[in-house]
């Protein structure tokens, strides 16, 4: 699989960052602490004594294990790749970054609010999930097979799938997954996408208004 620009690089920063998580920095302990560099990266809850606001991008680099990592990055590529040659690399990168943010606020306002347990925050699972939203956007139709279903999904059924099983788990579930930090992923991505929908309409009815309206 050809990666695109933006993918490519994201993909190679998750993997030097689980090196140096899992791999490196336990090797070299830091103040009696050999996972300082997972502590000091992932997302604390606003408040807490370990938390910085670099963490809200950070957070998203790092990762709970091998297969958190590999599944992320396994969607990125497949996601990814088609919306970055949609939309360019720049816009990519902005997108993918908004929603990875947008993800972390939406988990910290839950925290704040009691409605979910106050815990350290890791994975791109939320950028990945917008990103995700993104390409049933411009791929509605598009079909992929997904294990075990037997047969192709269109991606438009298949993110309101995940989005139904992540608001489901969410509230039923106390796996230790974040997942309404995924469904922030995919509501923040699907606010932009609507903004820049909004943005490219009025833009062109103002070209056809002043195309049609001459000076007297």
């Amino acid at each position: 699989m050809r990666m695109t620009p933006a993918v490519k690089v994201i993909l190679i920063i998750n993997v030097v960052f689980y090196i140096f998580a899992y791999w490196i920095t336990p090797m070299v302990s830091f103040d009696g602490h050999a996972d300082w560099f997972l502590n000091f990266n992932a997302l604390h809850p606003l408040g807490s004594p370990g938390f910085s606001v670099l963490q809200y991008v950070t957070y998203m680099f790092m990762h709970g294990g091998w297969w958190h990592l590999f599944f992320n990055m396994w969607s990125l590529m497949i996601f990814g790749n088609a919306v970055e040659q949609q939309v360019g690399t720049k816009r990519f990168v902005y997108y993918y970054l908004l929603c990875g943010v947008g993800s972390a606020m939406v988990n910290q306002l839950l925290i704040a609010l009691g409605i979910i347990f106050p815990a350290q925050l890791v994975g791109a699972s939320g950028a990945i999930y917008g990103v995700m939203a993104a390409a049933a956007f411009f791929f509605p139709d598009a079909k992929l097979f997904i294990i075990p279903i037997p047969f192709p999904i269109k991606l438009k059924y298949l993110v309101g799938f995940y989005t139904v099983v992540e608001m489901y788990m969410g509230i039923t579930s106390v796996d230790g997954v974040a997942h309404f930090a995924h469904l922030g992923g995919i509501v923040v991505g699907i606010i932009i996408l609507f903004i820049c929908l909004l943005f490219l309409v009025s833009t062109l009815c103002l070209f056809k208004i002043s195309v049609f309206i001459k000076p007297g």
